[in-house]
């Protein structure tokens, strides 16, 4: 049978291939029958299926942005390295509303700043997230901390935050001031070899409001899973029983310790044992878990002088001196 030369034999590969052929030509017909906007959306699908090669180049750039030397870079400035993510459409890296991300480091903190869109009743809020460093050198890395927000602030990274208006230099000189007194304290802190308690201060979870308690600015620490190691290892080694939380605490307080020596907390005399360990376990235990806001009414600390004039403003503006015009202090409850 296998050698048998019939017609109907030999035509049914090509009876085959005239079916696939019809069945083709049905689907391209039919393709062709769909609206011209929705054959006009197939670049958008391709730009989705493009989209996690996009976010890895973007990671690329903040581990670059961290790690970039500032001696590289050939100047003074304390922002060594700042960039654009790939969804940003801003024609410039400062000076516009349009750039959606801009990513900011130093030698000690990386920094990304965008506009909050996507909340209710947070629109144009800028965020400003920051990774958590292995390692700190004290006190530059306090100081550190507060150089790339300040410096963003004064290129109009916000509709709120601008110097578009009276209202909203107003507002900047606020939040810039918020920003010279929580440096002036954590430094305090850090003088009187209370390093630990300085870093949690200043890596609060900031929401600072305006007017009619209009969110501003809101600062949020990105922790990954080393962050959270320690306090995912000690929570499921609870709900393994006694045996297994031993050994778990043992290993979560070892790294602790490490994380605290490295950020310079761990000195000879210390002022207070029990401060130290309750500003250990909240940095790397309790926030790990569980980071509410803390939310701060500029209004309520600061104050400007009704008189002041919009030429002033621009002018403090200008000169990088806006907190200088800022009457009042951050209160002892914060």
């Amino acid at each position: 049978e296998d050698l048998d030369p019939s017609p109907q034999r030999s035509q049914a590969p090509l009876q085959s291939s005239m079916k696939s052929s019809r069945v083709a030509a049905q689907v391209v017909h039919k393709m062709s029958a769909f609206p011209r906007s929705y054959r006009l959306q197939q670049p958008k699908v391709l730009q989705q299926l493009r989209q996690p090669q996009q976010q890895r180049s973007y990671q690329m750039q903040r581990r670059h942005a961290q790690h970039f030397p500032a001696s590289a870079l050939g100047g003074a400035s304390p922002t060594l390295v700042a960039k654009l993510s790939p969804y940003s459409n801003a024609p410039s890296l400062f000076g516009n509303h349009r750039c959606k991300t801009t990513v900011v480091g130093n030698d000690s903190w990386s920094w990304e700043f965008r506009l909050e869109d996507s909340v209710p009743g947070r629109e144009n809020m800028l965020l400003g997230e920051f990774d958590l460093p292995t390692a700190l050198k004290q006190p530059e890395g306090i100081r550190d901390f507060f150089q790339p927000p300040v410096q963003h602030l004064y290129t109009g990274a916000s509709p709120l935050l601008d110097k578009s208006s009276a209202q909203t230099l107003r507002d900047l000189a606020r939040v810039l001031r918020f920003f010279s007194d929580l440096e002036e304290r954590a430094l305090a802190l850090v003088h009187e070899d209370r390093v630990m308690e300085a870093v949690l201060l200043i890596t609060s979870r900031w929401q600072l409001q305006g007017e009619a308690t209009c969110p501003l600015m809101q600062l949020v620490a990105q922790r990954n899973m080393r962050d959270r190691a320690p306090a995912y290892g000690m929570l499921a080694s609870g709900l393994l029983g006694p045996i297994a939380m031993i050994p778990a605490v043992l290993l979560a307080n070892e790294a602790i310790v490490r994380r605290v020596g490295a950020y310079g907390g761990l000195v000879e005399s210390t002022p207070s044992g029990y401060d130290l360990m309750i500003a250990s376990m909240k940095h790397h235990f309790v926030r790990a878990m569980y980071d509410p806001p803390r939310i701060v009414k500029l209004q309520e600390h600061y104050s400007l002088p009704e008189d002041l004039e919009l030429s002033t403003l621009e002018e403090a503006f200008e000169e990088h001196s806006l907190a200088k015009l800022v009457e009042g202090s951050l209160g002892d409850d914060i």
